[in-house]
């Protein structure tokens, strides 16, 4: 199931003091999927209008990890971490990836809002209850559930996380969906658009846009991929399409796990079809893969 943590900071919390800081710039779009939710967009138009206060966190866990936020600040995770992060409102899509190693493990984006003089006067992620990254937020993330982390500070919305296990983020305004065969057993070779694919991955935008030189427009529609396999010997070549863009696409990894009866059934002359959905949210599908034995 999907994940929602709250939890309730009060003023009471530690100053923040003076010093050096670091400065992400938030992004100029919103996700598709806050534009689809009236909450969500009403927030995400709170933050365009600049305010003189600055929200100021430590990140201090995951220890050993960076956190590289889209397009501005890179930093170490620490926990004797003496520089704090300050933050307007906005969003902010980052990239969770351990010390020693290059390949994002986590992704996500923290949503900003909300802060007043009172909430520039405290300082978030110093102690157990105000850390950004719950260890039991990052688990979840780790096995592909979408978990949404809420902080507030006086019965009021400050800070709002997702988090996921992409490599990384979709990008704000141009929705891709990161899909996962390596769960498909015996596949030798795949291949989308006639692309090989390495490590079983692939990264796909959800809309295809289309210029009309005559009426000098753009279109937009769902995108429709050709897929070819081999599997033990065998060709198999199809279609992924009905590609949708949701908060679970935007921060998750989707398996692709094709069971063994569906090639079955196409060895037989059948057109095998698998639907793509988040691992806790079956009832949402956001792809479709169909197939039949190569020709």
């Amino acid at each position: 199931m999907r994940v929602k943590l709250t939890v309730v900071i009060f003023t009471s919390i530690t100053v923040a003091m003076g010093g050096c800081a670091n400065m992400p710039t938030p992004v100029s779009k919103p996700y598709s999927f806050m534009q689809a939710d009236g909450a969500l967009a009403a927030s995400w138009q709170g933050t365009i209008a600049p305010v003189p206060h600055k929200l100021t966190a430590y990140l201090t866990s995951p220890a050993g990890y960076n956190i590289a936020f889209q397009g501005s600040v890179k930093a170490s995770i620490d926990a004797s971490q003496e520089k704090p992060l300050l933050f307007s409102p906005g969003l902010y899509p980052f990239q969770l990836t351990q010390a020693d190693n290059r390949t994002a493990e986590l992704c996500g984006a923290m949503l900003v809002t909300d802060v007043n003089e009172t909430v520039a006067l405290a300082t978030f992620g110093k102690t157990d209850s105000t850390k950004l990254f719950s260890p039991e937020m990052l688990n979840k993330a780790r096995k592909g559930i979408l978990t949404n982390y809420t902080i507030q500070m006086d019965q009021t919305r400050v800070i709002r996380y997702w988090l996921g296990n992409r490599t990384r983020p979709s990008a704000p305004g141009s929705p891709t969906i990161e899909l996962d065969f390596s769960g498909t057993s015996d596949l030798s070779e795949i291949r989308v658009n006639g692309t090989r694919l390495k490590g079983a991955l692939a990264v796909l935008n959800v809309y295809h846009l289309s210029y009309n030189l005559r009426t000098n427009t753009t279109t937009s529609s769902n995108a429709t991929y050709r897929l070819e396999m081999v599997r033990k010997g065998q060709r198999y070549s199809g279609y992924i399409r009905d590609l949708r863009s949701n908060a679970y696409t935007t921060f998750v990894r989707l398996s692709c796990s094709l069971p063994d009866s569906l090639f079955t059934a196409a060895d037989q002359g059948t057109v095998s079809k698998f639907t793509i959905s988040p691992e806790e949210a079956q009832n949402m599908p956001v792809a479709e893969i169909i197939f039949g034995r190569g020709k």
